[in-house]
């Protein structure tokens, strides 16, 4: 018959083996967001710790003689299961994580006079924009979307930067609208260098008289610009450290797209950030991170129950003073 002490470590270490076969099977692709995987996993790493502390401290006097050799299986599934996890994690990214950052809403609108054709790499891609003009401005904003975004759902945004004063020029991103190729960090880079040559050598603006302004997704184009580009000012709302981090809040994985966080510090322009306190798609934590680590002078507006979609229709004399009063001081 077997010992009190045996029978109890046996059902701990059952309890355990099926926790970590629940929690590998859900990272692994039981779950349709990679990223829900990881909170499970907090409370599985509390369990494994109790376990390992269980059979660290059994005693050959309670009649559990076999405590090496079970500790020792017992790390190796949790060495095993930290591992498939991690690959599985890894392995989600590589596959899913340009279509979930990427998601290509259908074109909101079809090419006209209006639409500027640019081409950028060396595949052929031609990617759209849209330039307002504005006789007496002598600074033009750089609009860089959000990723649910396109030229036809951002027209009233920048018909209402035009009307405060300023050039507006605004792109899609490869495969938005009507640009043609598939969105990635490198293409998009790309298209957005190949954009700021445009500004400057075809509208006649110079470096130093742009605004760089990057909403959500487009924050990420928009630092790397202004890391490479001397302009006169940036404008970021409601964006993220890095793409993953969204999800994951920590740094797992050893890429990452559009890494804001990395940039920030090598910023040399002026720098405004604007962000809603109830964002629940971009965290206001992550405006907070960007900020510290950014370089003077650098302003950070903070939009008291401003959501993710809605500073310009809810809290617009917060939006618009911050936006006038930062470019009137460039």
């Amino acid at each position: 018959m077997k010992s009190t002490a045996k029978i109890a470590t046996s059902t701990r270490l059952r309890k355990t083996v099926n926790s970590m076969t629940r929690i590998a099977l859900i990272i692994c692709g039981g779950y349709p967001i990679w990223v829900n995987a990881i909170l499970p996993l907090r409370a599985t790493f509390k369990i494994l710790a109790s376990e390992i502390k269980v059979f660290v401290d059994a005693q050959p006097a309670e009649g559990f003689t076999g405590s090496p050799p079970i500790f020792m299986n017992l790390l190796k599934m949790i060495l095993m299961t930290v591992a498939a996890g991690y690959l599985g994690l890894a392995l989600f990214a590589l596959v899913f994580a340009n279509r979930m950052i990427f998601p290509q809403p259908p074109s909101s609108y079809s090419d006209s006079d209006a639409i500027i054709k640019i081409p950028y790499g060396d595949e052929g891609y031609k990617i759209s924009a849209l330039f307002l003009p504005h006789e007496q401005a002598d600074r033009i904003v750089f609009y860089h979307h959000g990723n649910g975004e396109d030229l036809g759902r951002s027209q009233g945004r920048l018909e209402l930067l035009r009307e405060q004063g300023f050039a507006v020029f605004a792109w899609d991103y490869p495969g938005y609208g009507t640009s043609t190729g598939r969105p990635n960090e490198r293409r998009i880079m790309e298209a957005a260098q190949a954009s700021m040559q445009y500004i400057v050598e075809e509208l006649g603006f110079s470096k130093e008289q742009v605004i760089l302004y990057g909403r959500s997704l487009g924050g990420g184009p928009a630092v790397q610009l202004a890391e490479d580009h001397s302009v006169a000012g940036v404008i970021l709302e409601g964006t993220f450290t890095s793409t993953f981090r969204v999800l994951t809040r920590v740094r797992l994985l050893p890429w990452d797209v559009f890494d804001n966080l990395s940039r920030i510090d090598r910023i040399q322009a002026p720098l405004l950030i604007i962000h809603g306190t109830l964002d629940y798609t971009i965290p206001y934590s992550h405006s907070l991170a960007l900020y510290q680590r950014a370089k003077d002078p650098k302003t950070l507006v903070t939009v008291d129950t401003g959501g993710h979609n809605n500073l310009v229709e809810d809290f617009a004399e917060i939006y618009w003073e911050a936006v006038d009063t930062f470019i009137q001081s460039l």
